[in-house]
């Protein structure tokens, strides 16, 4: 009798840990208490900088806005993980590197972008493609030699 428990119960007990969640986090969370220390007008890129680190994005329009991004996602049983949290913090700065607005963003927030099916015009008119112009530079030869160096002797 005994061991007509034993195996079922070893069974149940093996993929116990199957049931189980795993919770991940990435990247940066941001408390109130750290928020309430940025004060919009005073505080400047610096003191944003040592009081939270270094943001995860950066925009490429005069570093004017930074975001620091977090999220929680969990993986149940086998199947695919799902985010269950998300926090995205924005600074906005002035001309004078103060903050000048802060926004929060979480999942609530999200939207979703439609992708346009047009390629990116060259940025320069009548350029070559990157490989034709390489296959046009195999065998020319600077003057003096192959990359601008004398011609060896006996050659």
């Amino acid at each position: 009798m005994r061991t007509r428990l034993l195996i079922p119960s070893l069974l149940a007990l093996a993929l116990l840990p199957g049931c189980a969640t795993l919770v991940s986090e990435q990247g940066h969370r941001i408390s109130k208490t750290q928020l309430d220390k940025v004060v919009i007008g005073v505080s400047s890129r610096e003191d944003v900088f040592r009081l939270l680190g270094s943001p995860g994005v950066v925009s490429l329009q005069k570093g004017n806005l930074w975001l620091y991004m977090w999220r929680r996602v969990e993986t149940r049983f086998f199947l695919a993980p799902k985010e269950t949290a998300r926090q995205v913090t924005v600074f906005s700065f002035d001309q004078s590197g103060r903050v000048s607005n802060i926004k929060r963003l979480s999942r609530k927030d999200r939207k979703r972008i439609r992708f346009a099916s047009a390629e990116t015009p060259e940025i320069i008119q009548g350029s070559q493609h990157w490989l034709d112009r390489i296959i046009n530079n195999i065998g020319r030869v600077l003057p003096g030699g192959v990359g601008g160096l004398p011609p060896s002797e006996g050659n």
